[in-house]
C-alpha cells in the first residue's frame, strides 16, 4: 500500500512539472500592442501633460540650498487658486523670533487664466507662524486664527513688470481656515522694492512682541514695520519657521495653469537666544559650542553641528545674529 501511494505522488508531481513546462513554452500575447508613453529623451523637466506628480527638488548645490518647484493648477473651476509649497522647517521653531538670510531667484514661470479674477503666482520666501489671535484656545494642528509673517520675492501672472522682475514684500497674515492654504486675511504689508532674476537679496523679518509689530528689512535699507492689534497671548495651532518656495496657481477650466520657481537660499541666521536657550536639543547642549579660529572668520554661537556650519559660512554680523541651517546636514566645501 505504501509503495502504491509513493507511486501516485511521483506520478502527480511529474504531471505538474509537464504542465509548467508546457505553459512556459506557450508564447504570451499582450491584449493589445504597446506605444511609448514617455522615454524622457531630451527632457529637462517632467512633462506635466503626461504626469500629475509635482516636480520638487531640495539639494545643496554651489555652497547653498537650492529649491525647485514646478506644478500645475487645477481645472475644478474658474475661481480660486490651488496652492502648494516646497519648504524645509527649522528645529525648535518657538524659540525663533528673527530670521535673516539671502534669497536668489534663478528662474521662474507662471501662467494666467483669463477667466479667473485671481492671478497665479510664484514666490521664494521665509515664512513663520508665531501666535494665535483667538478667541478660544486653538487645537493642535488647526491653523484657524494663527498669525504669521513672510518676507518674499514674488511674481504674479498679471504683473506689468518686465519679464525678469520680481516684487520684494513683507506681509503679516491671519489664517481663516484650518489649513490656511485657502483662507487668510492680511494684517498689513510692506513694499521692499523689486529684484531681478539672479540678484542676491538679503532679507530679514522679526517678531517684536513687546511692541506688537513685525519688522521687515532688505539689506541695509530702513526697517519697515507692520503693527497689529489682535491678541498675541496664545500659542499657534501650528508653530513653524520655514524657508522655501510656494506657488498659488489659478484654477482654470480652459487649461491647467503652470508655476515654476528655482531659488537659492544661503546664510540663514536667527536670533541668538534661539540657540542658547536651555530647552535646545539635548544632544546639542551636551556637546556645546565648537571653538573657531580667527582665520575661519567670526565665531558663531550655537550647538556644535550648527557652529560648524557657521565656521565655514562666515557670519557677517555675529553680534546680532546666529547662523543656522537646521535642514542642511552637509558641510560647505
Amino acid at each position: 500500500m505504501t509503495i502504491q501511494l509513493e507511486s501516485i505522488k511521483r506520478a502527480r508531481a511529474g504531471a505538474g512539472a509537464l504542465l509548467l513546462l508546457a505553459a512556459a513554452a506557450t508564447p504570451v500575447q499582450a491584449l493589445e500592442g504597446y506605444t511609448n508613453f514617455d522615454n524622457f529623451d531630451g527632457a529637462t523637466a517632467i512633462d506635466m501633460k503626461r504626469w500629475l506628480a509635482p516636480e520638487r527638488h531640495r539639494m545643496i548645490e554651489g555652497k547653498a540650498l537650492r529649491m525647485i518647484q514646478r506644478e500645475l493648477g487645477s481645472q475644478t473651476g474658474n475661481s480660486g487658486v490651488f496652492s502648494s509649497s516646497n519648504s524645509t522647517n527649522m528645529t525648535n521653531p518657538t524659540l525663533i523670533t528673527q530670521i535673516k538670510g539671502v534669497i536668489t531667484v534663478n528662474a521662474f514661470e507662471t501662467t494666467h487664466c483669463a477667466a479667473n479674477a485671481e492671478p497665479s503666482g510664484v514666490q521664494a520666501r521665509f515664512v513663520a507662524q508665531f501666535f494665535n489671535a483667538g478667541p478660544g484656545v486653538p487645537s493642535s494642528g488647526n491653523r484657524t486664527n494663527d498669525v504669521g509673517a513672510t518676507v518674499r520675492l514674488r511674481r504674479e501672472s498679471n504683473s506689468g513688470d518686465a519679464p525678469n522682475v520680481l516684487r520684494v514684500q513683507g506681509t503679516v497674515y491671519q489664517c481663516t481656515t484650518s489649513d490656511c492654504n485657502y483662507g487668510s486675511i492680511s494684517l498689513g504689508d510692506v513694499d521692499l522694492g523689486t529684484a531681478l532674476v539672479g540678484e542676491a537679496v538679503t532679507l530679514q523679518m522679526e517678531w517684536d512682541q513687546p511692541n506688537k509689530r513685525f519688522n521687515f528689512r532688505r539689506g541695509t535699507e530702513s526697517v519697515k514695520r507692520v503693527n497689529y492689534a489682535v491678541s498675541d497671548a496664545l500659542a499657534p495651532g501650528v508653530a513653524f519657521r520655514a524657508i522655501g518656495t510656494q506657488r498659488p496657481l489659478a484654477n482654470c477650466l480652459a487649461g491647467r495653469t503652470t508655476g515654476f520657481m528655482d531659488a537659492r537660499f544661503d546664510d540663514i541666521f536667527v536670533n541668538e537666544s534661539a540657540l542658547l536657550a536651555p530647552d535646545a536639543a539635548p544632544a546639542a547642549r551636551r556637546e556645546g559650542p565648537r571653538p573657531h579660529s580667527a582665520a575661519r572668520g567670526p565665531r558663531c554661537v550655537g550647538p556644535a553641528r550648527v557652529g560648524y556650519m557657521c565656521s565655514i559660512i562666515t557670519c557677517p554680523n555675529p553680534e546680532h545674529d546666529t547662523c543656522v541651517a537646521p535642514s542642511i546636514r552637509r558641510a560647505k566645501s
